[in-house]
């Protein structure tokens, strides 16, 4: 254990810089950990790893349901919705050999069984359907994994822990959960979590390539609730753990919760033992005292969908709306930055519809999506020429521009790291009017001003409403 916190914190460091890094480009997956806090309200939201499990807790203490039916229970008695990050079927993950009690790889060696090793058949919702539908019934979906593989190699802390050979097994394990879903319960999956956060996919691809595909934003969590620890060897101090942040948290600021995510697991933490099924009740119960509404992912992003701007912000409405509509208009750690300058690679991309990256599924497996249906010839997008690097990762959304006809007049000495002024503006977002049948208002700005980005949000929403 004291080897996995030290790479745990190293690995917290690493991904401090990787956030950083990522507010460099805007991007159509967005990896969520929190967002800005709602003044209205306080709103928190609770995600739930690995389930569904219809195995006894342990130790039940009293408790005679599964797993999966007592945290929906206590779950609906605070009116609380939970978002279920589900599998599918680990059972074909075999042949294979029990791991070590109070390891990363207690459920197996070559890869993980949810509930348990030789148990596979009491979780995921393929053997667990009913657990599935009052989890549709209730609460919200995300997607993590059918079979819940590695996306990739992570041999520090799982060995030779088997992985998805390449970004195409990726998609279509995603894929299979994601179609299962629509089939069963006539739900769209717009979330995911990698199995055990490894990110990176052989071949130089990541987990927000795998998601592009599929239309998701990455749900990650600001908030641990550590029930997937290896147990102190005392199960009440266990639940105690689980527990005392979260008050400690709010004792120092009531609204320190407002707008974050909290990581559970709906199944046996390293110690095959369970005490999210005990400490779930006296989180609610604090969340209660301290006036909190526990929501679905979804339902936050839906209200506060970015982590630096929001209520009370000038024109943060339009830039909701506008997100809500499906564009691409914040950075990859959910940042709007809304006082940067504008480039004009930037006021591309916040035209660019995130559809189109799920139209290209088809050019990467021959699984169909259940719940899509192509609006565009995604092979002439791609055939656009365009004076944009090939890996830029804009280069998609300029081919989208020009086989749109978005690009018409604009100079050709016009760069993508040019700041938008008020003239190049005018030019470009025309064009966008007219083949949308909007108008554009008047820019009450000299031609030669530049913009910083939300002052170009009241003419976006105008063009693309």
């Amino acid at each position: 254990m004291i080897l996995m916190d030290f790479l745990r914190s190293i690995n917290l460091q690493y991904k401090l810089y990787k956030k950083r890094k990522a507010g460099t480009y805007l991007s159509p997956v967005r990896r969520i950990e929190h967002v800005y806090r709602i003044k209205s309200e306080r709103w928190v939201a609770m995600t739930f790893d690995d389930g569904p499990s219809a195995l006894v807790p342990e130790p039940a203490r009293g408790i005679e349901t599964g797993l999966t039916d007592h945290l929906t229970d206590v779950l609906h008695q605070y009116n609380a919705v939970g978002t279920f990050d589900v599998i599918g079927d680990t059972s074909d993950n075999y042949p294979d050999d029990k791991g070590e009690r109070h390891s990363a790889q207690w459920g197996g060696k070559a890869h993980d069984h949810y509930p348990d090793y030789k148990q596979d058949h009491q979780g995921g919702i393929v053997h667990q359907s009913e657990l599935g539908e009052k989890i549709a019934s209730q609460h919200d979906f995300s997607n993590h994994g059918y079979r819940h593989v590695l996306f990739g190699p992570m041999p520090f802390v799982y060995g030779k822990r088997k992985y998805l050979p390449n970004i195409q097994a990726v998609v279509e394990d995603l894929l299979k959960l994601h179609n299962l879903v629509y089939d069963q319960y006539r739900k769209t999956l717009r979330l995911s979590r990698p199995p055990h956060y490894v990110d990176k996919i052989k071949g130089g691809h990541t987990s927000y390539d795998a998601y592009a595909y599929l239309g998701y934003h990455y749900m990650a969590a600001s908030v641990d609730g550590g029930g997937w620890k290896a147990t102190t060897g005392d199960y009440d101090r266990d639940v105690e753990i689980m527990v005392r942040p979260i008050q400690t948290m709010l004792e120092r600021d009531a609204d320190a919760l407002n707008g974050h995510i909290i990581f559970q697991k709906d199944g046996f933490n390293m110690s095959h033992e369970t005490p999210i099924a005990h400490a779930l009740e006296p989180q609610l119960q604090l969340l209660k005292a301290y006036g909190y509404k526990v929501v679905s992912v979804n339902q936050l992003i839906k209200q506060s969908p970015f982590e630096d701007f929001g209520e009370g912000h000038k024109y943060f409405e339009m830039a909701r709306n506008l997100d809500q509509r499906g564009y691409i208009v914040a950075y990859k750690n959910n940042t709007f930055q809304p006082d940067r300058l504008l480039t004009y690679g930037e006021l591309v991309t916040m035209t660019t519809p995130r559809f189109i990256y799920e139209e290209r599924l088809k050019l990467l497996t021959p699984i169909k999506r259940q719940d899509f249906e192509s609006l565009i010839d995604i092979d002439s997008v791609i055939k656009e020429f365009v004076m944009v690097r090939q890996s830029h990762p804009y280069h998609f959304h300029f081919q989208y521009a020009k086989y749109m006809g978005y690009l018409n007049n604009i100079p050709r000495n016009v760069d993508i790291n040019d700041k938008v002024t008020v003239g190049l503006l005018k030019t470009y977002l025309s064009n966008v009017a007219q083949i949308n049948g909007r108008i554009l208002p008047e820019i009450k700005k000299s031609d030669e001003g530049i913009l910083k980005r939300y002052e170009a949000l009241p003419y976006l929403e105008a063009v693309l409403s």
